[in-house]
């Protein structure tokens, strides 16, 4: 499956970009749409000391999602997000001697983001973010003494309003990998306890392909109500996650995705999140697989594009890789040129003209070569042997 989707990218002549960094946003007016499900069936839980079990005889539970959401770049740096999940949960066990299976499914929650991109420095950025949730529904909640023996329904979720805020970097490598992280104060509602949510990711990205690692973390403050008597705490259905009206929870969980560009536009995402320890939740291993459509044109570049530029130094490109990822130009300490250095490319002819096509950096200098990593595309036009090549920026 995965060989045969990196071959129909090949095909379609991709471009899209296979990954998107945790701080990186829309560019003005550019859009993003996606298709994002996911599948959870937990092996365990875990109680409010901490201390593992295992689900009884007869007892499961799953949790399905589908998550469409819709990005807009306000401007280059600024961009909101808002969407919609619904879910399915399906609860199976054995009630003063009878088993049950109780489904729910609906509109769990609708949300929405603001999140704004410091510019880059020295490959390093950073982003500040709003996130708010809210419930579509109202849950039920039951005195221990009057919990029915055997429960009519279950819960699809918290059911409750969840803001959170905070930030994120990002370090891009002279490779274009990735490495970036995001920490969030979060409130997930009037019955729960204050918590900070953290990640941490390690990117691998190619062209059509991008292979990530990292790990999630929830930390509780430890606020709840009924930290100090938690026996007494009103509860749910008792066919519901033990996930749900948990007391201080917390969990870590690390995860393994892989992306895939698709044609110009599209990426496949698959993800899978493995909740291996933490108190008042379930464990097991959550799936995900998204479809994501994205536009996102750079009017900057656009612009720049069209303005006179001054460059102290001009060489052209003497080899492309068989990657198409990294060219040679003739152009090196002799004349000015350094690891590290920018250059751009352009295309000319008397139709097209001075046309930026793409930029790179310099990862390996000569004397009188060096060889540059292309990072951007601007233009579908090909870099080959003879493209002019540009460093030493004076004025744009």
């Amino acid at each position: 499956m995965l060989k045969f989707l990196i071959l129909i990218s090949i095909s379609l002549g991709a471009v899209a970009k296979s990954y998107v960094n945790k701080t990186e946003t829309l560019n003005e007016k550019g859009t993003e749409f996606g298709i994002n499900t996911s599948f959870f069936v937990p092996t365990q839980f875990s109680n409010f000391n901490g201390e593992v079990e295992d689900f009884e005889e007869n007892e499961a539970y799953f949790r399905t999602d589908l998550l469409v959401d819709f990005k807009y770049g306000f401007t280059d740096q600024l961009q909101t997000s808002i969407g919609t999940n619904f879910r399915l949960v399906q609860a199976r066990g054995t009630f003063d001697d009878e088993e049950k299976t109780l489904v729910a499914s609906g509109l769990e929650s609708i949300s929405v983001q603001l999140k704004y991109s410091f510019l880059t420095v020295n490959r390093l950025q950073y982003s500040f973010e709003v996130n708010y949730r809210n419930a579509t529904y109202d849950n039920e909640y039951f005195e221990v003494n009057e919990v029915p023996e055997v429960p009519e329904s279950t819960a699809i979720g918290e059911g409750s309003t969840e803001l959170s805020v905070g930030g994120g970097f990002t370090f891009m490598t002279e490779d274009q990998n990735f490495f970036s992280g995001r920490i969030l104060y979060r409130n997930p509602g009037d019955k729960l306890s204050s918590e900070i949510f953290s990640e941490v990711e390690v990117a691998f990205a190619w062209e059509y392909f991008t292979a990530l690692f990292g790990v999630e973390n929830i930390y509780s403050l430890n606020q709840d109500a009924f930290s100090d008597d938690p026996e007494n705490k009103p509860v749910l259905s008792r066919a519901s996650s033990p996930e749900y009206n948990s007391i201080n929870r917390s969990w870590t969980a690390p995860y393994f995705g892989i992306n895939i560009g698709i044609g110009s536009m599209w990426r496949v995402e698959f993800k899978t999140v493995s909740k291996i320890s933490g108190a008042s939740t379930t464990l097991g291993n959550e799936f995900f697989l998204n479809f994501v459509r994205r536009n996102s044109k750079s009017k900057t570049f656009a612009r720049k594009d069209a303005e006179f530029k001054e460059y102290q130094y001009e060489g052209s490109i003497t080899k492309v890789s068989k990657s198409k990822r990294a060219v040679s130009v003739d152009m090196g300490l002799e004349t000015g040129v350094g690891k590290g250095s920018k250059v751009d490319f352009y295309f000319f002819d008397y139709l097209e003209g001075n046309q930026l096509i793409a930029s790179g950096y310099v990862v390996k200098v000569g004397a009188s070569k060096s060889i540059v990593k292309i990072t951007k595309k601007f233009s579908k036009q090909k870099l080959k042997p003879g493209i002019v090549a540009r460093a030493g920026l004076i004025r744009d």
